[in-house]
């Protein structure tokens, strides 16, 4: 008994987080079911009409470029710059012009962002389409608002209006996007962002800097760590089945 006591008090008192339950992006089959449920008048869209472009604008971005809910939700028209084709994500805190019960903010640093002319073009066409039709809409510069006619018509969109955007998309593929979150789609950019600059040959010196600005976290952080890190363990396990795969030919 005396040895089973012993043991009981070199036991660790708290367990390191698995890094199999960390959490990941989606594979690429998820991402195209993803995409493909998103595109406006598709017949997979679970969206009515008048919020497929808005809710394919909603999750483009997160996926190109890795915001979180927050920022995505704090973006205004006028932190987009149409002739330049560039984003600014801004930290505003305590906003007075925000009605939101939960205000979302930028919790990393202000950074400037390039588009795609595609990209740019989506949220023009959001503008110019759809929001600048709805009259409350234009008591504020928040980008993405409330289309459903309503108390909250033209109001900013919530936290919890997002969130049910994102159930209605899992609800279409409940075993493949079952854990689909903004979140998750931050960390789906950064998987895209790991093979972009092992392509590109990048160091990892050069990919650190890079990856902390877009990301907007203070380079040297070692936040930015957290990602490659992940995708250093993807590219091992390829790299262990390959080895076994050399033996079975032999």
């Amino acid at each position: 008994m005396a040895l089973f006591d012993g043991l009981r008090e070199r036991r660790p008192q708290k367990i390191a987080k698995s890094r199999e339950n960390a959490r990941k992006g989606l594979t690429d089959q998820q991402q195209e079911i993803l995409l493909n449920l998103i595109t406006p008048k598709s017949g997979n869209n679970p969206f009515s009409i008048d919020v497929q472009i808005r809710n394919q604008l909603i999750i483009l971005l997160l996926y190109h470029l890795g915001l979180r809910a927050g920022e995505l939700l704090a973006l205004r028209i006028s932190d987009f710059d149409f002739q330049k084709n560039t984003l600014l994500v801004a930290r505003r805190h305590d906003n007075a012009s925000d009605s939101r019960t939960y205000q979302p903010v930028v919790k990393t640093f202000d950074r400037r962002i390039p588009l795609s002319n595609q990209l740019i073009k989506l949220v023009s066409d959001y503008v110019l389409g759809l929001r600048c039709k709805i009259k409350t809409a234009k008591q504020h510069d928040y980008l993405f608002v409330v289309h459903q006619i309503g108390t909250f018509l033209g109001q900013p969109l919530s936290l919890k209006g997002l969130a049910k955007i994102f159930q209605e998309i899992k609800n279409c593929s409940p075993n493949l996007l079952e854990h689909l979150t903004p979140h998750v789609l931050r960390h789906t950019a950064n998987d895209r962002f790991s093979e972009l600059m092992d392509k590109r040959g990048a160091s990892p010196a050069e990919e650190d800097k890079m990856r902390s600005y877009i990301m907007g976290w203070k380079e040297g952080s070692g936040t930015a760590a957290t990602y490659t890190r992940r995708h250093i363990e993807k590219k091992s396990r390829e790299a262990a089945l390959l080895l076994q795969e050399r033996i079975k030919r032999k």
